[in-house]
């Protein structure tokens, strides 16, 4: 396994600093395997509060005989160096000389720096922005580049709430950036103060000098028709979030084209909407109508703001998109990902993946094998809703798995019924017992699909298995499937066959699910009525891209079949024919029968008529499905 070693030149209030907490945070919560550090190599722009706020421990080292000696006592070292505007290669040609060590160097800002033109003595350079992949083809020709956005970890903003704010006759905006020449001007501030608008305009500005150090970003006031408030450098990060989730939208405008500004990723990561100049590379993830506007000139942004105003519900589906869309495509796990394949690479454990031209009808595609960097946590992921009668039972054979390191996520959908209490109960035994379990308590009911598409966010394992509140696990079902893993390392995800049972969880048969014929698919067998995947233990890996598609937010039933037609457009799949789960049946009629009745038929013929639109128009490439002898 690779260790990682950051190394940037300060750590003073910044987009690149930012980045860099952000990116390690994320390799640490997806890939915890990997061991990371961050050195820092000059103390003028520290600031303790900002690095402290993130939560990581840095160590400063000046001196470049030490940083070799921390490099060198590491294991398959790949240092990434955070490239800043200012920052020299002279370091980087010393680790070179001294260490084994891979070099990937970090692009951060958009300045061309032509003293590393003919640098060749590193592995891969990266651009933050598309934009910026363009320009460096040109600056820097000799280095081999990659491009991968700038991105932030939405978990970590998620539980930070809002600044209480009088909003009352007023439409509040706000900004965060360094107050320097390439992003301010004096113009914009006095504009803003006197925008003719339908309600008084305030925008907040945080921001200060070069690392938050400088006086220019002490608080001030002006005020106008409309009021600018400067509040200077924000050190700490949850304060900072919590003013930004009072805005009603980021107002940005900059005086030329940058990487990717992480201040309008934090942002969109809250949900609220960032309208900003036309300027590179910003304009590559604001998408107009979804998660904000690019306007080319004030005008067009004084219009924007007018309809935003006028139009508070339009603001309101625009907030709620924001939040999708960053979820969806922007959230930083994408971003680790890239690097942890950019690692993989440059570390000769690059992974294999055919490239198959799919025709319609879709055809199966084989397994390739792949290797993976492992992370061996495994998250049991649960919704509950008033099932606080079956939960001592469920928690009992969770209780008897072997397997470790494991993990509950537990939601708690709205229930009226005492689940709280037993919950409370539980979670010591899961503490007792060296497993991590983390209980979500729903705002509001979110249903079955809309549950577990909440609660996956929060699991940090690598390896994830349904099991539903009111049914239960078979002794040692965890370690089971994760050999299953290790014996199929191609196999992104995993279902078993499973026990029916009546309501006191006795056997009443075993149950239905089965691979598909050779050359067929689930949703074949669910266009001829035949489950497939159901009731039974469905598990999957963090090798689905898409996690975050698996369960589909409006479903109440269904969500096992829905699941199983994603998972198989996103790897290939395992089927094995053993017991690993015990299904609790109701009596059909019952209130807590959801999967025989009459809707529940509808709903899964309604998501078989979807998953065969879908996969029409997108031309879906579906994997085959290999059952375990």
């Amino acid at each position: 396994m690779s260790s990682l070693i950051h190394l940037i030149s300060s750590l003073g209030i910044g987009g690149a600093q930012s980045c860099l907490f952000e990116l390690y945070s994320s390799i640490n919560k997806y890939y915890p395997d990997f061991k990371q550090q961050i050195i820092y190599m000059d103390s003028k722009f520290y600031d303790p509060n900002f690095v402290s706020s993130y939560g990581v421990s840095c160590k400063k080292i000046t001196d470049k005989k030490q940083i070799i000696k921390a490099i060198s006592k590491e294991e398959n070292p790949i240092v990434i160096y955070h490239k800043l505007a200012s920052s020299n290669y002279s370091i980087l040609e010393y680790i070179r000389k001294k260490t084994n060590a891979k070099i990937i160097v970090i692009n951060h800002t958009l300045y061309n720096s032509p003293s590393w033109r003919n640098f060749k003595k590193l592995d891969v350079m990266i651009a933050v922005s598309d934009h910026m992949g363009r320009k460096m083809e040109k600056w820097y020709p000799k280095v081999k580049r990659k491009v991968i956005h700038n991105a932030v970890n939405g978990f970590r903003y998620d539980s930070i709430k809002a600044n209480k704010v009088d909003k009352k006759n007023i439409f509040l905006t706000g900004r965060t950036n360094r107050i320097c020449g390439w992003k301010h001007s004096n113009d914009w501030v006095n504009w803003c103060v006197n925008v003719k608008l339908p309600v008084k305009m305030v925008h907040e500005y945080m921001g200060a000098g070069i690392g938050g150090r400088n006086s220019r970003g002490r608080k001030v006031v002006k005020k106008g028709r409309n009021k600018v408030v400067m509040l200077g450098g924000i050190s700490n990060f949850e304060q900072k979030i919590s003013i930004l989730k009072s805005w009603d939208i980021f107002f940005y405008e900059t005086n030329r084209d940058e990487g990717l500004c992480m201040a309008i990723l934090e942002s969109l990561a809250c949900g609220v909407p960032v309208i900003c100049s036309n300027h590179y590379g910003n304009k590559e993830i604001i998408k107009d109508g979804i998660n904000g506007y690019i306007f080319k000139d004030r005008k067009e942004a004084k219009s924007i703001l007018k309809d935003l105003i006028k139009n508070p519900a339009k603001l309101k589906k625009l907030k709620k998109t924001t939040k999708e869309y960053f979820d969806e495509h922007l959230d930083a796990k994408y971003m680790a990902r890239k690097y942890i394949k950019v690692i993989n690479k440059i570390t000769e454990e690059k992974a294999k993946k055919e490239i198959v031209k799919i025709e319609e009808p879709a055809k199966i595609v084989e397994p390739v094998k792949v290797d993976i960097i492992k992370n061996n946590k495994f998250s049991i992921l649960t919704s509950s809703y008033n099932k606080a009668s079956n939960l001592r039972e469920w928690a009992d054979s969770i209780l008897i798995q072997s397997y470790r390191p494991l993990e509950v996520v537990l939601a708690d959908d709205c229930s009226t019924d005492g689940t709280d209490k037993v919950i409370k109960e539980i979670k010591k035994d899961f503490e007792n017992n060296g497993i991590e379990i983390k209980i979500i308590n729903n705002k509001e009911r979110l249903y079955c699909g809309g549950s577990y598409n909440n609660l996956v966010k929060y699991a940090t394992g690598s390896y994830f298995g349904v099991v539903d509140a009111d049914d239960m696990l078979e002794e040692n079902a965890v370690n089971y499937i994760m050999k299953l893993y290790n014996k199929y390392p191609e196999v992104a995800w995993i279902y078993t066959q499973f026990l029916w049972c009546d309501e006191q969880m006795k056997k009443k048969r075993t149950g239905f699910n089965s691979s598909p014929r050779k050359g067929e698919s689930l949703l074949d067998m669910g266009i001829k009525g035949k489950h497939g995947i159901g009731t039974g233990w469905r598990t999957f890996s963090y090798k689905i891209d898409r996690i975050d598609k698996l369960f589909k937010k409006e479903l109440t039933c269904a969500v096992d079949k829905n699941m199983g037609y994603r998972l198989e457009e996103y790897g290939p799949g395992l089927f094995t024919n053993e017991v690993c789960y015990k299904h609790r049946g109701h009596p059909i009629g019952s209130k807590d029968s959801v999967s025989s009745n009459k809707d529940a038929m509808e709903m899964w013929k309604r998501v078989i008529k979807k998953t065969i639109n879908r996969r029409k128009k997108y031309n879906k490439k579906i994997y085959s499905i290999t059952t375990h002898k």
